[in-house]
């Protein structure tokens, strides 16, 4: 039977108890807080902060130790949640269904400075200015899987990493592996990882490894574009979006990898069994601090990424300083994001290992940065902006010769002629 609409003192654990099904009391359906979170797209960490604001009070019942929520205002709350509502000053009220702005006159992203009276603790962050990035064959591999494949796994699917086709001794050495964020998750919404999201994670990779916990987006653009501790540098708008949606995804995707094979085989973790669940960004949203004295949207990290674990294990990682990023009067857009750390990461990488070839072609860096299906005039732009790029590598020194690849008159690749 359930109780009055009076919250009843519950732990904690039952309050986040899943109830698989909705409840009928009175010829009104109730979720449970867990079934709430999946609806809305939420953490369930979310949905209690809602309740204790108030924001389910008067459609709230208790029953058998957990709270239920009426679904035709959890149903209301879905067709108006923004994202924004807790990370850029905007909240729902407790009266009201749709989001209510804190705040007057829009904020700039990142850069709304805290008010003297303000009880939050501030945190000082001395961002990295090394981007420190995972080289192995699992974190190459997921940048290139498609929707259909994320959307397979996300139906319980594992996928195979051949890690070694011809060992000489053991042959083919195979790690399976699923990413996925929620079994419930339609097929249409499964998002595939991109290159973006891979520089984005490789920032706060970056900054947990340097011994900071807490990152905001202003830190991750100006490492991605090479402006480091440059404070007047925040992203705009839409650079904001990307990376708050890159953010989002990142927290949302678990991985699970099973290395018992390669381990066992080849004698890596002293031999013993390796696998790892974990989301690939260990990391939440935080209100409770400032950066630097700024009012931003804060995440804190909360361990190391398994895809870092994944390429420790293997002594595969690689590094550059960030600062080679910042190309003078050149677009910071997405896609020149996703150019210059992808062409840096493979420079890295062909330093390191003279054997590899020297040469990038536009055809792989299309299908790596999904640009395939694009516009005639948007890879012309790519690729002329790839060719700056290396060129202000070389006035930085980082590089010393490079040529275009030609194929006739055509231009289908670069070819490092002196790296060193």
């Amino acid at each position: 039977m359930i109780k009055s609409n009076a919250f009843q003192p519950v732990p904690v654990l039952s309050v986040l108890t899943p109830l698989q099904t909705p409840l009928m009391f009175e010829g009104k359906l109730y979720y449970g807080a867990a079934d709430v979170a999946k609806i809305i797209g939420v953490s369930r960490r979310t949905v209690s902060c809602w309740h204790t604001r108030g924001l389910f009070t008067a459609d709230a019942r208790t029953y058998d130790g957990r709270y239920l929520y009426e679904a035709e205002r959890v149903m209301q709350l879905k067709s108006v949640y923004h994202p924004n509502w807790v990370r850029s000053g905007y909240e729902p009220s407790p009266t009201t269904t749709a989001a209510k702005p804190l705040v007057q006159d829009k904020p700039k992203p990142d850069v709304s400075v805290i008010p003297a009276t303000s009880k939050k603790r501030n945190v000082q962050i001395y961002p990295s200015k090394i981007i420190y990035f995972p080289n192995d064959l699992f974190t190459k591999r997921i940048s290139t899987l498609s929707d259909e494949d994320f959307a397979n796994m996300n139906s319980g699917e594992y996928l195979s990493l051949v890690e070694i086709k011809n060992h000489r001794q053991f042959g083919k050495i195979v790690s399976p592996f699923r990413i996925f964020s929620d079994e419930q998750t339609p097929a249409s919404l499964c998002e595939a990882v991109e290159q973006f999201d891979i520089d984005v994670l490789c920032v706060c990779i970056s900054e947990y490894h340097i011994g900071n916990r807490y990152i905001t987006p202003g830190i991750i653009y100006r490492a991605l574009t090479g402006k480091v501790g440059d404070h007047a540098a925040n992203p705009g708008k839409i650079q904001l979006a990307n990376i708050l949606h890159s953010i989002d995804k990142l927290m949302r995707l678990k991985t699970h990898i099973k290395m018992t094979d390669y381990c066992e085989k080849l004698n890596c973790n002293a031999g013993k069994s390796f696998e790892i669940f974990l989301p690939l960004l260990p990391a939440e949203y935080t209100s409770e601090l400032t950066i630097n004295g700024t009012a931003s949207n804060v995440i804190q990290l909360l361990e190391e990424s398994p895809l870092w674990q994944i390429a420790c294990l293997k002594n595969q990682v690689m590094s550059f300083d960030a600062t080679l990023l910042d190309v003078p009067n050149q677009n910071n857009s997405k896609m020149n994001i996703e150019l210059k750390n992808y062409v840096m990461r493979r420079i890295v990488e062909v330093k390191a290992h003279p054997q590899l070839p020297h040469t990038i072609t536009f055809n792989d860096l299309f299908f790596k940065c999904r640009l395939e299906d694009s516009r005639s005039d948007k890879k012309f732009d790519a690729r002329n902006n790839v060719i700056r790029f290396l060129e202000h590598l070389k006035s930085e020194h980082f590089i010393k010769a490079f040529e275009p690849v030609k194929n006739g008159v055509a231009i289908h690749g670069i070819r490092f002629t002196r790296l060193k």
